[in-house]
């Protein structure tokens, strides 16, 4: 089970002013959960947060007032001296809304992120789908049939209020000012901020498609209710996705999840010593995560690869051998260094050359940069 909410009004970040908003701000929330994740109450988090999922920005363009705006007007892609009224500038405002202020709301967030002392990793971003076309760029809307086929609305999904309310016209028009401003607001300024960002494509599911991957307000009450406060007959998850849209954006969402896990938890080795001592090779070496994750998290459950080429003295001469083995990370006396013996030869050893990668647990993408050393001959 699963609920949509729309968080509307006064947004922020920081909690000096959380009396006039509905929800606190999440960032909060965020930093409250880890400090109880640690037994602490009243103190900054302690346990790092390496990955943040982030899906905001079509509320802030408005887009949600936008669709009510036209659901309550006449035409609402025509220009006001049409109809006499300053709706079609009200929606204009909007779109300059989602070309300005969704950046400058993206950049505060990244900079409040960044500075947050339990935060120091990777942002996952999803860029809002198109959720009123199908079958590519055909907009839906009602039409004004009395009697189906709908061409614009094949999953007859406009029929009832407020989708009734709403033309093919319009909802093109609100998509092409408002939408696309929108979406490329989020996906310039999440590349800027260096996010990684997840799209999922919609336009074959929107919201009057025969297979939608949107919620109308007739589906949406009987998912959760009519739960939009002020109105008995609306949704909150109305124009939100439904089970198949959130089924089909995990698919794309949760690869990058993963992926930006794993390149937080890659750590990179370094070899500080390389001696031989006979037919033993012997050296010390370091691993260096790339982010804060804490040191202990990698002893006794990353694995090291380890590589050796050498030279072995056999009848008085060198031969060519080449020796591989795996062994997990177990520092000395709770150290980040361990020192590592092998006998890669029955004889001893003339040169050697030795490469070592880290792995988080046995998963090959959790892998770090690779060092090698050498003794001071090689190659032989």
């Amino acid at each position: 089970m699963y609920t949509n909410q729309v968080i509307t009004g006064v947004t922020g970040f920081d909690g000096d002013n959380t009396a006039v908003w509905s929800y606190r701000p999440q960032l909060d929330v965020a930093s409250d959960w880890l400090t109880w994740l640690v037994g602490g109450r009243g103190q900054i988090a302690e346990r790092q947060a390496s990955v943040a999922y982030i899906n905001i920005g079509g509320n802030d363009a408005g887009f949600s007032s936008a669709i009510k705006q036209c659901v309550l007007s006449w035409e609402c892609h025509l220009p006001d001296e049409h109809l006499g009224t300053n709706e079609h500038e009200v929606l204009l405002g909007f779109a300059q809304q989602a070309a300005q202020d969704v950046p400058r709301l993206l950049a505060d967030l990244d900079d409040n992120l960044t500075r947050r002392p339990w935060f120091d990793g990777q942002v996952v971003y999803s860029v809002a789908p198109d959720p009123l076309h199908f079958n590519g760029d055909v907009p839906c809307g009602e039409t004004g049939e009395m009697w189906g086929p709908y061409p614009n609305d094949p999953g007859t999904k406009m029929q009832d209020f407020p989708e009734d309310e709403l033309s093919p016209a319009e909802l093109d028009f609100l998509w092409e000012t408002i939408g696309v401003p929108l979406t490329e607001s989020m996906r310039t300024q999440a590349a800027d901020n260096g996010w990684s960002i997840v799209e999922t494509d919609f336009t074959q599911h929107g919201i009057c498609a025969r297979a939608p991957w949107i919620n109308n307000n007739t589906t949406a009450v009987n998912q959760q209710g009519a739960d939009l406060a002020g109105t008995p007959d609306l949704s909150m998850g109305n124009w939100h996705p439904n089970q198949a849209g959130y089924r089909n954006w995990s698919t794309a969402l949760v690869p990058q999840i993963i992926d930006a896990v794993r390149e937080q938890l890659r750590a990179d080795t370094t070899i500080s010593r390389l001696e031989v001592h006979g037919g033993v090779v012997e050296f010390d070496y370091e691993i260096e995560p790339r982010s804060d994750v804490n040191y202990d998290a990698y002893s006794g459950r990353s694995m090291n690869y380890l590589g050796i080429e050498v030279y072995c003295m056999v009848e008085g001469a060198p031969v060519y051998s080449a020796v591989g083995a795996s062994y997990v990370h177990r520092p000395q006396d709770g150290g980040s260094m361990e020192t590592i013996s092998i006998r890669p030869c029955d004889g001893d050893v003339d040169s050697v050359s030795v490469s070592q990668t880290n792995c988080f647990t046995d998963l090959q993408p959790m892998c770090g940069e690779s060092t090698s050393a050498q003794t001071d001959n090689w190659p032989h």
